[in-house]
């Protein structure tokens, strides 16, 4: 299959090539402005697009209607922006809307002309409050979009707060409700089959540490427990039925270093296929489905680098002339309709925001439909280069440093940027614009996913249980100093920046270890363990869950001196260089409480730093406006602290400056 390329796309992807002197310093808008398109994606019949675009300084809900070759804006937010999209029927689009950072979501239903606005779920606001409470959030979520029914989905909607949700067939055009199967027990996740029947129960009592797996053949059986799956130790959990409704998608790390994608016939309780078997890194759950041949076609997961694994021979054609007409991107199917014969294709790099493409099938056509960032161009980003080094104890760790474009990475000054999290999560190859933000000013980012990191396996992740400022914090500490030996960093510029568990982890680096670092950034990070709330959550789980709780984070009363001692708050004296910090008022991961007990010590020892709070935001920055306030004051804060050449940084206590302690 060979595709065919308009002569004026050609010019623009050949065109880019390695900067041979550093860029020009460059905007912040530039790289913060709301994406000029974004979540791309075709109606299943092709005769629409839907996207998000900017308006108003918000993300609105656009429609192009391919058939009469109109563009319709549907929303018209100042507030708050459209979070998400997605279509569920051929000309009917659902899309969501948080309020205030507060992690409640509202969620509407709306024809592609824009008629029928319904309100699916309306988002939980606490106005008048300064926190949110994460418990006070009903859950609203669509199990199946039923393809073969024009007017309904299947929902699981919460009762109150309790987390426990019943299945709603909900008829999207007039907001009814009926309801299909109530929860039996603690049921927390449920999968349908691919004619809309709900097969698999995963239930989970908050009283006991891990997962029965329950199974019925059809909606008239009895339910039966066919596996039990700790959280603790290997085992395996359903992702989906494959077309013939007998054969189940797994997800497996039994007798295995990583969790792996499988095949497993139900009835015979055995796996009969491998399709995605990485040594190193895990599979994931993100598969790709065809109506059209009524079976997984695909998976998608991070590697080294994003991977699709095609397990279809079409889509690998298509996939190899995809790379062949746009080199130097990777290139992802990332929609297309139920007949195949339309898709849309987003090709991104590390150094290049993407493009939205659509392909026709019949003649092998493929068109520029928009790019994510015109005013980017990739010629003056950054590369993010994978890196492997060991910790001190021998363990293999994985991350990426981002180097500045036209710059050798020799002796740089150094920005070291944990994820949050920390279980799970972990940074992945992409175009990241923070991380070019900080490239184009001149600084080299060291990304480590520390033991504790997702993607990895189990025992990765369980490596770092329990340790937080301890060998989590060693790993980052053991980064900086293979970056050093390597000489790509310069062992006086070295700077520590993160955000939620990596805002921590930045509190941590200058409290425990204070001669690597010249200054840090927390950004809406925990400052006391004991504040996220610890001795609550385990009041109310009984002993079983407690054990688990324990094995993983911390005992509240058996663990008090570890609290004490890794938690930054009890040693801000040892701070010996200044810090910016950020909370937003409404967060309820990290409530602004750890943010104000902070700022009161750092006055009592004396120190160097300036504290923004954002009154409309949450955990992190969402707004345009408040992203421009928080990163031009890191702007300014690491150009006046990590880009000059410092000398010995073993000064002691600093004078405190007379910086606003405080930005509306």
């Amino acid at each position: 299959m060979k595709l065919h390329l308009c002569p004026s796309l050609l010019v623009g992807l050949l065109a880019v090539a390695v900067h041979a002197s550093p860029p020009p310093e460059l905007p912040l808008e530039t790289f913060f402005a709301d994406p000029q398109s974004s979540q791309v994606q075709l109606s299943p019949d092709g005769r629409y697009v839907a996207l998000l675009a900017p308006a108003n300084n918000r993300m609105q809900l656009v429609i192009v209607d391919r058939k009469a070759g109109k563009r319709q804006r549907l929303t018209d937010m100042k507030e708050e922006s459209v979070v998400s999209v997605r279509w569920i029927k051929h000309s009917r689009l659902i899309f969501r809307q948080q309020v205030k950072g507060q992690e409640s979501f509202g969620t509407y239903a709306i024809n592609a002309d824009g008629s029928n606005l319904r309100v699916l779920q309306q988002a939980t606001v606490r106005e008048g409050e300064r926190v949110a409470n994460r418990d006070d959030r009903r859950g609203f979520s669509v199990i199946d979009d039923l393809p073969n029914d024009p007017d309904h989905i299947l929902v699981n909607v919460t009762r109150g707060f309790s987390g426990l949700g019943d299945v709603f067939r909900l008829n999207i055009n007039n907001e009814k409700r009926t309801l299909v199967l109530q929860n039996f027990g603690k049921v927390r996740d449920w999968v349908t089959d691919n004619n809309g029947v709900v097969r698999i129960a995963i239930e989970q009592d908050e009283n006991a540490p891990d997962a029965s797996i329950k199974y019925r053949p059809d909606a008239k059986s009895e339910w039966k427990e066919i596996a039990r799956a700790p959280f603790d130790a290997p085992g395996w959990r359903p992702v989906a039925f494959d077309g013939d409704n007998k054969t189940l998608i797994i997800i497996s790390d039994v007798d295995r270093k990583t969790r792996g994608l499988f095949a497993y016939d139900i009835e015979a309780g055995r796996i009969v296929r491998t399709l995605v078997d990485d040594p190193i890194y895990d599979a994931s759950a993100d598969l790709i489905y065809s109506q059209k041949r009524h079976k997984v076609i695909g998976v998608r997961y991070d590697a080294e680098k994003p991977m699709t694994v095609w397990l279809d021979p079409k889509f690998k054609d298509i996939q190899a002339a995809l790379d062949a007409a746009l080199p130097g991107t990777l290139n992802t199917i990332s929609s297309f309709t139920d007949d195949e014969a339309v898709f849309i294709v987003t090709a991104s790099s590390d150094r290049d925001p993407g493009s939205f493409y659509l392909f026709d099938a019949k003649d092998s056509s493929l068109q520029l439909l928009a790019r994510r960032h015109p005013q980017i161009d990739p010629e003056q980003m950054a590369e993010m280069r994978p890196i492997q080094f060991k910790a001190r104890d021998g363990m293999q760790l994985y991350g990426y440093l981002t180097i500045p474009a036209g710059r050798d990475p020799k002796n740089l000054p150094m920005i070291v940027n944990p994820h949050g999290g920390p279980y799970g999560p972990r940074d992945s190859w992409r175009f990241n614009p923070e991380l070019q933000f900080l490239a184009n000013r001149g600084y080299m980012i060291l990304q480590v996913n520390f033991r504790g990191s997702g993607g990895y396996g189990g025992a990765y992740e369980a490596a770092g249980y329990r340790q937080w400022g301890l060998a989590m914090q060693d790993d980052l500490t053991d980064g900086v100093k293979w970056a050093i030996d390597q000489g790509y960093a310069d062992p006086k510029r070295v700077a520590i920046y993160g955000a939620s568990y990596g805002g921590y982890a930045a509190l941590a680096g200058l409290v425990y270890t204070p001669e690597l670092y010249v200054c840090g950034v927390n950004y809406v990070g925990a400052t006391d363990i004991e504040r996220l709330g610890l001795m609550l959550r385990f009041n109310n789980v009984t002993k079983p869950m407690q054990a688990f709780m324990s094995r993983r984070w911390l005992h509240p009363l058996k663990d008090a001196k570890q609290i004490r001692d890794t938690s930054p708050i009890n040693f801000v004296q040892n701070i010996r260089v200044p810090l910016l910090m950020a909370y937003g008022e409404y967060d309820p991961r990290v409530t602004i409480d750890h943010g104000v007990v902070l700022e009161d010590a750092l006055k009592k020892y004396g120190k160097t730093y300036k504290n923004i709070v954002i009154g409309n935001e949450g955990h992190g920055f969402n707004k345009f406006e408040n992203r421009l306030v928080f990163y031009r004051e890191m702007d300014r804060f690491f150009a006046e602290h990590l880009r000059p050449a410092r000398g010995n940084v073993e000064l002691g206590p600093l004078q405190v400056k007379q910086l606003p302690a405080k930005m509306d």
